[in-house]
């Protein structure tokens, strides 16, 4: 993020927003051969897609409030995308949901 703010300076290019678009999926069963799902994959997927969204969003925001808003009735200062797949959701339910 830094290095895209001091660049941003440097060429005076316009920080536009960003686009949060890392995920990751966890497609385990609850139990699997009389063991519990392993809590600290579940807790690395928790830090990687909602953690990590968070985080880079508000240090973008922290930013984006610096640049001038755009000529406009809604004087917009940046976007911000937030990326999502169905199909890990989907993948990752069915295969928990599943029995063998």
């Amino acid at each position: 993020m830094q290095a895209v703010v001091s660049w941003t300076k440097e060429t005076n290019a316009l920080l536009g927003g960003v686009i949060n678009c890392a995920g990751v999926g966890v497609a385990a069963k609850f139990v699997n051969d009389g063991e519990p799902h392993d809590l600290e994959l579940w807790e690395w997927a928790l830090k990687v897609n909602l953690t990590g969204t968070f985080d880079l969003t508000r240090r973008v925001v922290s930013e984006l409030v610096k640049v001038a808003p755009q000529e406009g009735e809604d004087a917009e200062r940046g976007v911000i995308i937030m990326v999502s797949s169905a199909a890990a959701v989907s993948t990752s339910l069915l295969k928990t949901l599943t029995t063998s």
